[in-house]
């Protein structure tokens, strides 16, 4: 059962994180998942929209009631491109205008369906989704890269503490 602490801010799942539960299959039928789908979290700024990838192949994983899963016609809108549009800040801010609630805000969902959303030719839609992953790509493999120098700074300084 996929929840909004499964996600890293870069929407990708951690599954040593998510949940198993054991439920009627007729139950899980209603959120039920499957690669290419965006699941958005109304209540979760950090996060906004995903996209789940082949990963999530498994056809008993399912979202749970923090998300909507939105599916696309393929035929005019990707996926990628999608979940570009709704986590870009223009798109944000229009949404979190339209926080619903007081203790937790909210998105409703119709005002998703409500968005103007710009339809680029498929093609694109799939280079400005492509981009977007790559850069998606390059923030993993920066923060990899920091993590990795801290560690080695820390080993170097601490040989340089202990060799007298």
């Amino acid at each position: 059962m996929l929840q909004t602490r499964d996600f890293d801010d870069d929407g990708l799942v951690n599954w040593r994180l998510v949940a198993t539960v054991s439920d009627d299959d007729r139950k899980l039928k209603a959120c039920q998942t499957h690669p290419g789908d965006l699941l958005f979290a109304p209540r979760s700024p950090r996060l906004g929209a995903v996209l789940l990838g082949n990963d999530v192949a498994n056809p008993r994983t399912a979202a749970s009631s923090h998300f909507y899963i939105i599916r696309v016609d393929r035929d005019r809108l990707l996926p990628e491109y999608l979940v570009w549009y709704l986590n870009h800040p223009r798109t944000q801010d229009k949404l979190q205008a339209e926080n619903r609630g007081t203790h937790l805000p909210f998105i409703p969902m119709d005002v998703i369906r409500r968005l103007d959303i710009a339809l680029p030719s498929i093609e694109r839609q799939r280079a400005i989704g492509s981009i977007e992953q790559l850069a998606r790509h390059e923030r993993h493999l920066a923060a990899e890269l920091v993590r990795l120098h801290d560690e080695q700074r820390a080993a170097v300084m601490w040989r340089a503490a202990h060799s007298d």
